[in-house]
Order: structure tokens, then sequence, then C-alpha cells
């Protein structure tokens, strides 16, 4: 795959990333041919469902990919790192721009990691000075592989979800070389916005600030934020055609969030995922951030409808023990008021990851046993 992109980028020809995996709708393929060439000779594709949901290649340009890298770059001093350990398919705008572009730039060769993050520990070993990117629901597996403090590993950079909050502390004692970021962005913006490093504990939904050449503003209906960015993707081309965006245009991120007094962002959740329950707004990203730094466990938070038919939520934890149910029961009764409780407290086994790792929630959700009701 490396050598194919490295071709394809070198060619001066439009190109598109697709996952070998899954189906892909047919209309959308010849959509990407028929328009990639109109955009220009250094335009590339991106497959991904977006902030819409919706199948579609988000076009990218050679030129805005090799600055944001250099940015990004920049932003986490990766210039310390000599070894770019690559666990996430290269068809993954996080794992293409952060790591693959970036060591174009450089000059340097990423070492793709067989078995993905089963491999790792090998392959960090090996190295002296490792780059590692990983998704938050990576982490478990990461932490079995390597057990025992490592001084390998420089740099160490999630995105793809929430901030793992609540693993922090472990990759700080088995990492401790390792500077330790959360990058935060989209496919649409070529993917990153903002780059927060954890020099401590967290939120996981604190993305930081903009980074330099990216604006966020939000839409004036509701908290959705949206963004400018000299980086940005130039549009994307979906069943019903091509769409381009103007450099006055802002464009939508999907998540719902709220600047902090010190001018760094938090986000709320996904558009979706903040709703009114019985009058009271609940924002099911803070909600979920709050909860996981309770109880040091990962939390997620699933939309769903009581018997009454109100919107509401179902609460999933991966293998609680009682006195972590106790716990997160107590601190609702405490902290919040009725509206805000789960429908439902379950229980799950392994979390079901999509293709590019990240936690699928209603995957998981759909093989759970309820421990607790509420009413």
């Amino acid at each position: 795959m490396e050598g194919q992109i490295r071709r394809a980028w070198e060619s001066g020809r439009p190109f598109a990333l697709a996952s070998a995996t899954g189906s892909i709708d047919e209309s959308i393929l010849q959509c990407a041919a028929n328009h990639l060439q109109d955009v220009g000779d250094d335009a590339f594709g991106v497959l991904t469902s977006g902030t819409t949901g919706t199948p579609k290649f988000v076009i990218g340009h050679r030129s805005r990919a090799l600055g944001l890298a250099q940015v990004i770059g920049a932003a986490q001093n990766l210039d310390a790192a000599k070894d770019v350990l690559v666990t996430l398919p290269l068809t993954y705008s996080f794992s293409f721009i952060n790591q693959w572009v970036w060591s174009y730039v450089c000059g340097s060769r990423p070492h793709i990691v067989r078995g993905g993050v089963a491999g790792l520990s090998d392959a960090i070993r090996s190295s002296k000075s490792a780059f590692v990117c990983l998704v938050g629901a990576q982490v478990p597996a990461l932490l079995r592989g390597v057990a025992e403090p490592c001084d390998e590993v420089v740099r160490l950079c999630f995105a793809g979800g929430p901030f793992p909050s609540e693993a922090y502390a472990r990759l700080r004692e088995v990492f401790p070389r390792s500077r330790i970021f959360n990058n935060y962005g989209c496919t649409e913006a070529m993917p990153r916005l903002t780059v927060n490093e954890a020099v401590g504990p967290i939120a996981s939904n604190d993305i930081g600030f903009p980074l330099p050449g990216v604006e966020f503003c939000q839409a004036s209906n509701d908290d959705e934020l949206l963004f400018k960015s000299k980086y940005a993707a130039l549009g994307y081309a979906a069943a019903n055609g091509l769409s381009l965006w103007a450099a006055e245009d802002w464009i939508r991120t999907g998540d719902r969030a709220e600047l902090a007094s010190n001018g760094s962002w938090r986000l709320l959740g996904r558009t979706d995922d903040v709703f009114k329950r019985y009058g009271e707004k609940i924002a099911l990203g803070a909600l979920r951030a709050d909860l996981t730094a309770e109880l040091g466990v990962r939390v997620e938070l699933l939309r769903a409808r009581d018997r009454r038919n109100e919107p509401g939520y179902r609460l999933l934890l991966r293998e609680p023990d009682e006195s972590t149910v106790g716990k997160l029961k107590d601190y609702l009764r405490t902290q919040y008021s009725r509206a805000f409780w789960p429908i439902s407290i379950e229980q799950v086994g392994e979390w079901s990851l999509s293709r590019h790792g990240k936690v699928d929630v209603a995957a998981t959700a759909r093989s759970s046993a309820i421990i607790w009701r509420n009413g």
C-alpha cells in the first residue's frame, strides 16, 4: 500500500484513497473518477462518511496537505521522532496526513506495522524514537502489548474520537519519554484543526486551540462548530455530483462545541447528540467526558428513546464490577437531575471497532446486557 501511495502521489495525477474492505457504491466511485480530474492534477480523494453520514470522496490538494503536515509537525515537534510507526490504514486521513505525508515532507520512510496495534510492541522495541498515531479504542491492546516502561516512543498522538483520558496516567507510566497529544479534526479539514498537548490529565472532549491558519466560529442557529482553514479540502464528490467550497465558506465539522474562558474549545457531542429531555439540554459529549473522568474507565453513550418515547441515552460499560456501577449511580444522583440519567446502564464485552479502529457504539450495543434500568 505504501509503495502504491508514493507512486500515486509522485505521479502528479489525481488519485483516490479507499479501503479495500467493505463495499463502495459504484455511483460514488464513478463520481470520483469523473470529477477529480476536473479539480486539477494535484487533487486527491479520501473516501469517508464525513460529517453527513453519507459516503463521499473528500477532495484534498497536495500543496495544502504538505503545508498542513508541516504545521502539525511543528505543533508536535515531530523532528524529535526518527521512526514513523503506522498501525492505522493509510486510507484513513489521520494516518495519511499526520504520518505518511509528514514522513514524505521529511524525506523519511514510514514503517507499516503488520498486524496493526497487535504488532506494535516489537516495532517499538526495535525503534529508538518512535512517532505513533492511534485512536482511543486501541489503547487496551497497546497496553497489553507494552506493559513495562518503554523509552522508545517519543510522540503518541490520538484522534478519531474522544481522547482516552481514562488511560492517561497509565500511558504516562508506560511511555515516560513521550509527549502525548489530542488531535481534533475531520476529513474535510484534511484532517487537523487543533493539536492539544496533554501535559497532564485532560478531559476527553478538550480539543484546545485552532492551529495557525485555522479559524473557528459557531453556527448562528445552534452551537455547531464551523471552521475555515487554508489547508482544508477543496470540496467533495458524492453520488449527486461535485461540490466545491469557496475560500470564504465556513465548513461544518458535525460537532457542537463551546468556547472556554481562555479561548480553547470543548466538544459537546455530534450535532445529533445534543438534545432536550424534559426541557433540559443534554450534551452527550460533555456528559461522557465527565462520567469517564469520574469513573476512570471508558464510558460510551448511545441515543435512544425511553418507554414514553422521550429522547434519552443508553450508557455502556465494558465488563464493569459492582463498585463501578455503584459509584456511577451515586454520582448521577448527587450531580445530575433525573433528566440527565441514562435510560439504562448496560454491560458490553469488547468494543466493536470500525475499519479505522474507532469504536462503533451502535454495533457494540447489539450484544449488550442491561444491568440497571431507570424506572
